[in-house]
């Protein structure tokens, strides 16, 4: 009676053992989230629901190998995180084991994409060249946010968001010889557009598109002449709710043509 006892008390204990490891291999798995990715809530159909741009976590060079160059690489905030996640259903490439540290990368339409995300301001432009530190691309695509954008009648804002372009343009074409597309302003919803800002998105897409018209090596996405409305505010199928002016996936299928075809 004591034997059988004795196997069972061994038994139980081997099971319990085995068990274990398991168990905390979910755990492990359940805190491996990156870090650095942007985190928004989705309703279900792969739209973003935040108001607001999200400040950039930390992130970590990708390990680079010769002839890996990603063909394009996004530089942006939630708007373009959403367009490459939520649209185009990009993966998180992980750059170590624990995937604490990594990007959204993957083929699309027959292009390799790598997002890397933008400081806020005043380092946007410092930002995107830790970027293409990091990336090499043949075609690098940079927009600003529509939280960059004031309704700033004095035109300060828009001197600042003109001197983004021309620092990354320098960066980018002058300097590492690489393709330039610029997206122009987002417009925003009707309840955050004013007059003032209208003019600012305005001015500053006049001012883009003579830069670009100007210069070697550098196109222009129309976003605004997509997505606003005759009032210069974001089109009410394009947002993502009457509050919320980031886009919804009927705004990215708008988008994303006029954007492949600047790539070819």
């Amino acid at each position: 009676m004591n034997k059988i006892l004795l196997l069972i008390a061994v038994a139980g204990l081997l099971l319990s053992g085995c068990a274990a490891p398991e168990q905390e291999a979910v755990n492990q798995n359940d805190s491996s989230v990156p870090l650095n990715r942007t985190e928004e809530l989705q309703d279900g159909t792969g739209n973003y629901t935040s108001e607001t741009e999200n400040e950039p976590g930390e992130s970590m060079p990708a390990p680079q190998e010769e002839g890996q160059d990603a063909d394009v690489l996004v530089l942006g905030r939630s708007v373009a995180y959403g367009w490459l996640d939520g649209y185009m259903g990009l993966p998180w490439e992980c750059f170590d084991e624990e995937c604490h540290n990594g990007t959204l990368a993957g083929e699309y339409r027959g292009y390799h994409f790598t997002y890397h995300e933008l400081d806020i301001p005043p380092a946007i432009a410092d930002s995107a060249g830790d970027g293409m530190d990091r990336y090499g691309a043949e075609t690098v695509f940079f927009k600003l946010c529509f939280a960059d954008f004031e309704p700033d009648e004095s035109g300060a804002n828009a001197e600042r968001n003109k001197g983004y372009v021309q620092e990354v343009y320098e960066d980018a074409v002058a300097g590492r010889n690489r393709k330039l597309i610029v997206g122009n302003a987002l417009p925003k919803v009707s309840e955050q557009t004013d007059s003032a800002l209208v003019s600012n998105h305005k001015v500053y897409n006049a001012w883009l598109d003579d830069f670009a018209a100007t210069r070697e090596g550098i196109g222009v996405l129309d976003l605004y002449g997509i997505l606003a409305d005759g009032n210069g505010s974001l089109k009410a199928e394009y947002a993502l709710g009457p509050h919320d002016s980031h886009l919804s996936n009927e705004a990215y299928a708008a988008i994303t043509p006029e954007f492949l075809e600047l790539l070819e």
